[in-house]
């Protein structure tokens, strides 16, 4: 279990789930017919912790892929690539403007 991809993946998404959660109560819920600003992100904290609950559930049961499967095959020169482009946008972001630099990305992560 301790190997086991999907287990992580599940506690992973259950404590971010559960601090949106938290977060969510913090802001302050309302009621449904006057909900508070706290009142979306806290139910969708709910929906989020009860998701990673049945994914940590069957990787529990059933078993799934190890870590070290999830990196097979991996093109790391495409990882790359994204990642430079990503951050030639973030530079040429406010430079350029954000239409321009935005149809430039998609069109080159398109291509």
């Amino acid at each position: 279990m301790i190997r086991n991809a999907e287990f992580w993946g599940g506690l992973f998404w259950l404590s971010i789930g559960a601090y949106v959660t938290w977060a969510g109560n913090d802001m302050g819920l309302g009621t449904l017919h006057n909900p508070g600003s706290g009142f979306a992100f806290f139910w969708i904290g709910i929906l989020v912790v009860a998701l990673a609950v049945i994914i940590v559930g069957q990787a529990v049961v059933s078993g799934g892929p190890t870590l070290g499967s999830l990196w097979q095959g991996t093109r790391w020169r495409r990882v790359l690539v994204v990642i430079g482009m990503l951050s030639i946008y973030g530079v040429g972001f406010s430079a350029i403007g954000f239409i321009p630099c935005t149809l430039a990305l998609l069109l080159l992560l398109m291509w």
